[in-house]
């Protein structure tokens, strides 16, 4: 793909790159760069070359180490320890609400969690937003599943009695630039059909939110967002799962796939081989490489962390010197 190296060539990276696409669009991508930062914006890149659906990176860089191979034949010496219809693998919200939902089938489920507890993933490690879906690409899986998803949170609450408030959500502007990035965020909303949404004046968001900053010129009104405590939720989903017979198996990490004429037949894990019919992969952060020890490796994840910033209702004044903090210390930071 010629256009990857002319692209390259603008970016000024350091190090060498290469990619292959194949004939299902997946582009492989290796060699060795400079810095981290240079593997994120190339993978970046890459996605989004046209006739690109996804994207395996095995860039290197001196920040990356090695990962070690793990001897995993003692977890084969011990055997078969459990059997089940349905193994899932991941304790977090995904893989919770997942059991919840197969457990109303009769069917015999097991969900394994490699932490000690469930939600010890990104489950935790967020805050807790139920996104209201104007930012999620039109016509994507994501963006339907985004819309659809946070409508059913009403019902999820209502039947397991945990906490969601529908507060609504802004994404506030201070002058002319911001609102370009809001009308875009705007027309975008729309397309995924998210409901009630709309761009307000700053005089409007104060009747709203009376704590934000008298410089917001305009925002972006989105009143189906909300927010939960996440824990909170996936424990719920679980509890509800374990009643409907749904069974757990803790510290209990996956490390290999049996296959049998290309089905899975059963999971080999720390504990032992678990025997199975089918597998969901709910591991979040790690559901590559449960993907990929299935034969099936058509995407890399990458994580990043992020940080987020507390501020009380009557330092609302204080806020405009944080943006421009922001703004100058963090690169190629969004702040609205």
């Amino acid at each position: 793909m010629q256009s990857f190296y002319d692209r390259l060539a603008q970016m000024g990276i350091h190090g060498h790159a290469e990619i292959d696409l194949d004939e299902d669009g997946i582009a492989h991508l290796t060699g060795s760069l400079g810095s981290w930062q240079e593997v994120v914006d190339v993978g970046h890149m890459a996605a989004k070359l046209p006739g690109v659906r996804h994207v395996v990176c095995d860039l290197q860089s001196p920040e990356v180490k090695e990962k070690k191979k793990e001897d995993i034949s003692p977890y084969r010496a011990l055997g078969e320890v459990d059997r089940a219809d349905v193994v899932i693998i991941g304790g977090g919200v995904t893989g919770c609400g997942i059991a919840r939902q197969l457990s109303r089938y009769q069917l015999d489920i097991l969900l394994i969690e490699a932490k000690k507890d469930i939600a010890c993933g990104t489950t935790k490690a967020n805050n807790g937003m139920i996104h209201s879906g104007y930012d999620s690409k039109p016509d994507t899986l994501k963006a339907k599943l985004n819309v659809r998803g946070n409508a059913l949170y009403s019902d999820w609450a209502r039947d397991l009695g945990f906490q969601f408030n529908r507060t609504g959500s802004f994404v506030c502007g201070f002058d002319e630039e911001d609102r370009k990035v809001i009308e875009a965020y705007y027309e975008n909303g729309k397309k995924n059909g998210v409901p009630g949404i709309e761009i307000i004046s700053g005089e409007r968001a104060r009747e709203i939110e009376p704590a934000l900053s008298s410089a917001i010129t305009c925002a972006l009104w989105t009143p189906s967002a909300g927010y939960v405590e996440p824990y909170e939720v996936a424990l719920a989903l679980a509890e509800n799962a374990v009643d409907n017979g749904v069974r757990f198996r803790l510290s209990c990490r996956a490390v290999d796939m049996e296959i049998d004429n290309g089905r899975i037949s059963g999971v080999l894990t720390n504990q032992g081989l678990i025997k199975c019919d089918f597998v969901i992969n709910a591991a979040g952060l790690y559901a590559d490489e449960i993907a990929e020890m299935a034969g099936d490796r058509f995407y890399s994840i990458h994580p990043r962390r992020g940080d987020l910033l507390f501020s009380t209702k009557n330092t609302k004044e204080n806020f405009l010197p944080l943006l421009d903090w922001l703004r100058a210390t963090i690169p190629k930071a969004e702040v609205l």
